[in-house]
């Protein structure tokens, strides 16, 4: 664990905050914050990591690992030397920037044959099918959002689907967390969760930490 400086917040803070605003696809999105927590959230600038290890905590083959990392190369998004890799600081260098989506904004795709079921039929027995159709597909939105649609998740929005799909936390109690905090506060608390143990309530936990402020003295 590294020594956490001002200089290091102000770099670890960077590099969140451009993270966000960065057009990323899925599987550059999951390396990148894989990286992030591999060396911020474990107090370093850079860390020293094979390409095996990090398709073992992305859950990505190695040979796409090494695909990502020669895009994120060439975009000056991250540095590698050797097994050393990082994010590259001078993050006003990185490539393809665009203003994040937020989830209310995304709709769930539609099947091109329930479109042309709607178009074609009226009348009350049909219109209630159509509505139990809509219903179904909203229940599994996240998971059906085309790649386009899931490559715009950044900040605050990719935290709470994290948060929701994947980790099965609450909707109502991950709300009201990250709006304790900004996304950089928030995030802060969700690393420092990560090397927590024994954590029960996982909310409460999060909360308590924003409260206490998880970011440095200035």
């Amino acid at each position: 664990m590294g020594i956490r400086t001002k200089e290091f917040y102000e770099f670890q803070n960077r590099v969140m905050e451009k993270l966000e605003k960065t057009n990323l696809s899925q599987n550059e999105s999951k390396y990148c914050w894989t990286l992030f927590r591999e060396s911020f959230g474990r107090g370093e600038v850079n860390v020293k990591i094979k390409g095996s290890e990090m398709a073992e905590k992305t859950g990505l083959y190695e040979a796409n690992v090494s695909d990502i990392q020669k895009r994120l190369k060439s975009r000056k998004i991250i540095q590698i030397n050797g097994k050393i890799k990082g994010f590259n600081l001078n993050t006003d260098e990185w490539e393809n920037l665009q203003a994040p989506v937020s989830f209310k904004n995304l709709q769930a795709p539609v099947r091109k044959s329930y479109r042309h079921q709607e178009e074609k039929v009226t009348g009350t027995s049909n219109s209630s099918l159509i509505k139990k159709e809509k219903n179904s597909l909203k229940k599994g939105f996240y998971k059906k959002l085309s790649r386009k649609e899931i490559d715009k998740l950044e900040g605050k929005p990719w935290l709470r689907a994290t948060m929701i799909e994947l980790e099965n936390l609450p909707k109502n109690s991950t709300d009201r967390f990250l709006e304790m905090a900004d996304f950089t506060g928030c995030y802060n608390a969700w690393l420092a969760l990560q090397d927590a143990y024994g954590v029960r309530d996982k909310i409460a936990w999060l909360i308590a930490k924003v409260k206490s402020d998880p970011n440095p003295e200035e």
